[in-house]
This record gives structure tokens, sequence and C-alpha cells, in this order.
């Protein structure tokens, strides 16, 4: 047994140089340390909106993804690259630290829809990171099988988070939905007799526009970087 977890760790380490560079490994813990430190100082200062609750998830989130790779590859969780870990912490990072700990999504006007357009790209490769892991073969995917299974992950994990917002404010009486619509003068400026009862629908359908968005960029830009990749595979074997 102990063998085995000695070939598993070897074997898992040579996956890891291989996928991840050294600047994107240290840019996993400088996150970690950076949402570690807000959430001490968050928990100090006595914590009056929950926010410990929500940093710790998501510094325990930072450590999920690695572990993962413990697991047996015949789990697909386990063949997921690496570098997943990469985009998850840059995501932690805009959300945890600047959108909630720096207060962001309440101080800078638009920041919500700049992450959700952003987030969504990001999650594209994100999708089709996903795909290639549940295949059990390494085989290349065609652009358009990459970019659609991107797209639909990316569009999935937009709704997913709407829903999650709303039955966040349901149970507790949050604000994720944003009822006051505070800092949001210039959007609301775009829907003048909107009734204050249709802010929270508004942030909704708005943040699931800006997430479609950046999902048909992602999706574009997945598909060009599968045809290029492809293409490089192609004559690197034609040269072997």
């Amino acid at each position: 047994m102990i063998q085995g977890i000695k070939t598993k760790l070897r074997t898992e380490y040579t996956v890891f140089r291989k996928e991840v560079t050294w600047v994107e490994y240290a840019s996993w813990w400088i996150v970690r340390v950076i949402i570690a430190c807000a959430l001490a100082k968050t928990a100090f200062a006595g914590d009056p909106d929950g926010l410990t609750l929500r940093l710790s998830a998501k510094l325990v989130c930072t450590f999920i993804l690695p572990a993962l790779h413990l697991l047996p590859r015949s789990v697909f969780l386990a063949r997921l690259s690496y570098r997943v870990q990469t985009l998850v912490s840059l995501l932690l990072f805009l959300t945890a630290v600047l959108g909630q700990y720096k207060g962001f999504y309440s101080t800078v006007e638009w920041y919500d829809a700049y992450l959700h357009t952003f987030g969504c790209f990001v999650c594209v490769f994100l999708g089709y990171a996903l795909t290639l892991a549940l295949q059990r073969e390494k085989q290349p995917l065609s652009p358009l099988v990459a970019s659609i299974s991107g797209f639909g992950f990316s569009f999935f994990f937009a709704v997913g988070w709407e829903i999650f917002e709303f039955a966040s404010d349901s149970l507790t009486g949050g604000n994720s939905q944003n009822w006051a619509f505070s800092n949001s003068e210039g959007l609301l400026s775009l829907f003048p007799d909107i009734e204050p009862q249709r802010y929270a629908l508004l942030d909704t359908m708005t943040d699931l526009m800006f997430g479609t968005v950046g999902s048909i960029i992602g999706g574009i830009v997945l598909f060009i970087y599968i045809c290029r990749k492809n293409k490089r595979d192609e004559s690197s074997n034609k040269v072997s």
C-alpha cells in the first residue's frame, strides 16, 4: 500500500510539472495567503456581514482541486488538468478578495458585470478541461465539440450562480441580488421607468446577459485555440 501511494505521488508530480509552471504554482499560494490574511482580519474585526464564513469557504476551495488528484485516475476528477487550479485561483481572488473583502461589488460600479463577463469567459476553458477529463483516452477534441462543451459548462455555471444568489437571499435575507441596487446609477439610467420591486430581477437578467457575452467570446477564442493546437499537433506528429 505504501509503495502504491509513493508511485501515485511520483506520477502526479510528473503530471504537475508537465502542466503547470512554477510561476503558476506560486500564484496559487499567493492567493491562498491573501485570502487567509483577509479572513484573519475579518474575524478579528467582528465580521458583521458574515464575510468570515464566505472567505473560509473560498480558502477551502483553493485546496480542494489539488487534493482531487490524490484520487485514483479512474475517477475523472483526478484527471482534471492542474491548470484548472490557476484559473480557479484567479476567479477566487477577483470574487473573494476584491469583490467581497475589498467591497468592489458595492463600491465599483459595473464590477459585477465585468466579473460575470470575464468569469464566464474563463469558465469556457474550465468546461473544456472538464470535457478532456471525462475522456478515458487522451484524444484531441474537434474545435466545434470543444467550444460547445466549454460554452455549455460556462452557461450552466452562470445560471447556477444566479440560482445560488436567489436561494442565498431567500434563506438568509442577504443582498446577493442587489435588491437595494447601491452604486448602480449607470445601469438604472438605462431603465428609468423600472419599478424598485424589479431590481433583483434586473440584476439577475443583466448578470445572465453579461455572462452570455463572456461565454460566447470564450467559445470563439477556444475554437480558434483548438484549431491551431490540433494543427500544431498534426505537424509535430508528421515530423516525428
